[in-house]
């Protein structure tokens, strides 16, 4: 009787299984737009015989996009699908606009530093009186960078979001420390861009520690 026992208790276990439930629309931070994703659902599953015999409970949902297999919480479905954000390399401009303009003016420092890093980041130059152009366009909109960034912010890869708190620390230290117009700005990307404070102090030692020379004086 006891052999019989050990023998069942041998070949019961446990097991998870995924399957797929049903699609929704989502918007893919990947693929930056509107994309079908399946809500996938992950059970548990007592198993006899490395067979399942009977589910037990809900371990996991979650998102897959269909098109780049991007996984996300359900928490995306709030997100308007149809919601749109401008290309990258357009968004870090703006960025580092607003970035300048946190001390309410754009310097010829600050629109060289902007035109430098543009041009290093993203590989191509601005069209002539592009930057003039949105610095204008900025300035119309009256806003500021945290209130630009926290559009997109849920949008944002956690490298984006590195990008961006780089990009507006570099443009705001261009001509030395940053002002306290500045500084203010910076401190609240952190709640702003939705990162771990332990990251976004790390990130900015880095900065501070590796901007160049001449943003020191």
């Amino acid at each position: 009787m006891l052999r019989s026992n050990l023998g069942s208790m041998l070949f019961f276990g446990t097991t998870t299984f995924e399957s797929p439930e049903v699609e929704r629309l989502i918007y893919c931070r990947n693929c930056r737009n509107g994309q079908n994703a399946t809500i996938r659902r992950v059970r548990l599953w007592l198993t006899a015989f490395d067979v399942r015999v009977l589910p037990l409970w809900l371990v996991r949902r979650y998102l897959v996009c269909r098109k780049c297999n991007e996984q996300y919480d359900l928490e995306v479905l709030q997100l308007n699908p149809s919601k749109s954000s401008p290309p990258f390399d357009r968004q870090m401009l703006r960025t580092m606009i607003y970035a300048a303009l946190a001390d309410g003016l754009v310097d010829a420092v600050e629109r060289s530093t902007i035109e430098q890093l543009y041009d290093q980041r993203f590989e191509m130059a601005l069209l002539e009186d592009q930057l003039e152009q949105e610095i204008s366009a900025a300035q119309r909109e009256a806003t500021s960078l945290n209130t630009y960034l926290a559009n997109y912010a849920e949008l944002m890869t956690p490298e984006q979001k590195r990008t961006a708190v780089e990009l507006a620390y570099r443009v705001m230290a261009a001509a030395g420390p940053p002002k306290p117009g500045h500084q203010r700005q910076l401190h609240n990307l952190c709640v702003t861009l939705q990162m771990p404070l332990e990251e976004f102090d790390v990130l900015m030692a880095e900065l501070q520690r590796t901007q160049p020379a001449s943003g020191r004086r």
